[in-house]
């Protein structure tokens, strides 16, 4: 029993010898920006990480401090605070160098002066260097270089500490050979390849001198890789060893290819399905329609290419439909260094499709097909700016003629009459009056492309401009100009939870879109814009809306990640501006097409496929289908 008004005696509690740590507490720790704490350069304090600790475990906290080298000393103290629980406090004495009296830096060619002036203002302002503020000044370094990507460049150690006029030695990786390897699939390694190595070298950015630069290592992929030549490209970049170079400075960058087959020729067969008679699919014919596709990347042995690709839906009777295309490329007609890139293009072609203008509309009525098929040549220039971004300048001379469905030539549609019947007065199918034109015209393409992917969607900016112009060439001497021009934005919008979230795994976004088109002159149905579609306004079929010379088109759209997929909610609206009685025969009106029209609606995408629900405004109905692809 204590006695009355002496004070309470602090309950005392002892200790084994392994105990429990209640808390770690670090005293007289460096204050410098930019260094990391004590227990982060030591990877941790086992004081901290074992349930139960001891003597020893105390010491290889102490070394493994020492070796950090900023401390001259470090004392533990261990305060009893619990049965058999403590509390750890290590107390820390920063080592005192000499007075800065100077500061260069060596070794360097690009190290901005800014960087250096502030690290000797820093060095400055204490009255003694300690290792904290080495320390410092190697982070200011290398994170200079690293936000640069110069993955070589970091101080590689400090001169004159002692003496206080500190010299800063930096290496900064300056490239001093480059070299080109081909491998085999069997592994082997070789100095030569097949097609011209000039192309890969016009397609590296870095060359000896150079400082090594992530950037230009992650160019050089992309560049090496869109020549479409090789399958596998690598850019490995290293440090001669010592014995060939003592100081270690110099990089060495190897470029190993593996190249595509120079002859390829590839065979895919394909089976339609219809509902059979219980309205289970079945495989519509036994005969399959399919492609055959032949190459040969280097015909010339200075890498032109030709191609040659055969459809049919009918292999066995190809005659009865086929189409062809035949291709000749020549790369670099105007050099390696032509910063453009420029390629001659050649080809013949045939394709055969069905047309669009002689398609019912909302009514659904039947109308008879009308098949487009078209026969032609066309010979140009294709450049590349960028990843993306391209150009193409072109003429085209093609024969264009319009079928029924027994294949014979169709110079007018036919419409549906109220009896049941059908009257072939209808939209005109060609500008003569045959059912065939030739035109010559010339086209022109650009594209401006600055989009990338982050968390598997694009982001960045997309406009594209088409432009056809007749000459005045072919079947009653059509002169006409037809141009389209079109602009997408794809919008990160990190809110919410996003705001913080990795960008890899995705953010909400924004698409807007925005496409207009007209057409003055000569204008043949068959090159009339469509108004409708998935690439278009979505709800409704290819050319439903209408079949007009002027079209104005816009839309939003909304994505939201979740997990591995992402929910989206969209709004589009299409109109012809009025101008589908313009169109020879107005098939607008023929058809009973409405003009314009408006979607809204959602859907969910799922791996390649998009579950999607539109509503059609013109009629008040929604749509639910699965779509491939992407609307943008």
């Amino acid at each position: 029993a204590k006695e009355e008004g002496s004070p309470a005696k602090k309950e005392e509690y002892k200790l084994e010898d392994k105990f429990k740590v209640k808390q770690v507490v670090v005293l007289n720790e460096p204050d410098v920006e930019g260094l990391p704490s004590v227990e982060s350069m030591v990877s941790g304090f086992k004081a901290k990480k074992q349930k139960l600790v001891d003597k020893k475990c105390l010491k290889d906290d102490i070394d493994r401090i020492m070796q950090t080298g900023l401390f001259e000393n470090v004392n533990v103290r261990v305060v009893p605070v619990g049965p058999n629980e403590a509390k750890v406090t290590y107390e820390l004495q920063e080592r005192q160098l000499s007075p800065v009296y100077s500061v260069t830096v060596a070794g360097t060619t690009i190290l901005p002066e800014d960087i250096v002036q502030t690290i000797d203002k820093k060095f400055r302002e204490v009255p003694a260097l300690t290792p904290a503020l080495l320390g410092w000044a190697r982070n200011k370094v290398d994170g200079w270089y690293r936000e640069r990507g110069l993955a070589f460049g970091c101080v590689s150690h400090f001169e004159g500490v002692e003496s206080g006029a500190i010299t800063v030695q930096c290496f900064e990786g300056v490239i001093d050979k480059v070299k080109v390897l081909y491998e085999t699939r069997q592994g082997r390694v070789l100095e030569k390849g097949h097609y011209p190595e000039k192309w890969i070298w016009n397609s590296l950015p870095f060359k000896r001198g150079h400082h090594y630069n992530l950037e230009d290592g992650k160019r050089a992929l992309r560049n090496v890789y869109a020549t479409d030549l090789y399958e596998n490209v690598q850019v490995i970049p290293r440090l001669r060893p010592p014995e060939e170079d003592p100081t270690q400075r110099q990089v060495v960058v190897e470029v190993r290819v593996m190249e595509k087959p120079i002859k390829t020729t590839d065979l895919q067969l394909e089976w339609g399905l219809a509902p059979g008679e219980s309205g289970r699919p079945t495989i519509s014919s036994v005969v399959p329609a399919g492609e055959i596709f032949v190459e040969h990347k280097n015909v010339d042995g200075e890498g032109a290419s030709a191609s040659g690709s055969l459809t049919s839906s009918d292999l066995l009777m190809p005659t009865n439909d086929i189409g062809f295309k035949v291709e000749y490329k020549k790369p670099y007609i105007f050099g390696v260094n032509d910063g453009n890139k420029a390629s001659l293009v050649a080809s013949a072609f045939n394709t055969r499709k069905q047309s669009v203008v002689f398609s019912p509309g909302a009514s659904e009525d039947e109308v008879p097909t009308v098949w487009i098929t078209r026969t032609g040549a066309r010979v140009g220039l294709h450049e590349t700016y960028s990843r993306n971004s391209k150009g193409n300048f072109s003429f085209v001379l093609q024969q264009v003629k319009s079928h029924d469905e027994s294949g014979a030539l169709c110079t007018v549609g036919s419409r549906k009459l109220p009896n049941g019947t059908f009257a072939a007065d209808g939209p005109p199918t060609t500008l003569g009056d045959t059912g065939s034109d030739t035109v010559g015209f010339l086209q022109f393409s650009l594209i401006r492309d600055t989009t990338h992917f982050q968390g598997g969607s694009p982001v960045g900016a997309r406009d594209v401009l088409q432009i056809d112009q007749g000459l005045g060439l072919g079947t009653c001497l059509p002169f006409f100009n037809r141009h389209l021009l079109s602009a997408t934005r794809f919008i990160p919008m990190p809110i919410g939870p996003f705001k913080t979230a990795n960008k890899a795994k995705g953010q909400p976004q924004l698409i807007l879109s925005a496409k207009y088109g007209n057409c003055i002159g000569d204008l043949p149905t068959y090159e009339a814009f469509p108004l409708g579609g998935p690439h278009s306004v979505r709800a409704y079929g290819v050319g439903e809306l209408g079949i007009c010379r002027s079209l104005l088109e816009y839309a939003a759209e909304v994505r939201v990640p979740v997990k591995s997929r992402y929910l989206y909610a969209f709004y589009e609206h299409g109109t012809d501006l009025g101008s589908s009685k313009f169109v020879k025969g107005n098939p607008t009106e023929c058809y009973r097409k409405a003009g314009s029209g408006t979607t809204y609606g959602a859907g969910v995408k799922l791996g390649i496929v998009k579950l999607e629900y539109a509503m059609d405004c013109n009629n008040n109905k929604g749509h639910a289908m699965f779509r491939f692809g992407e609307r943008f």
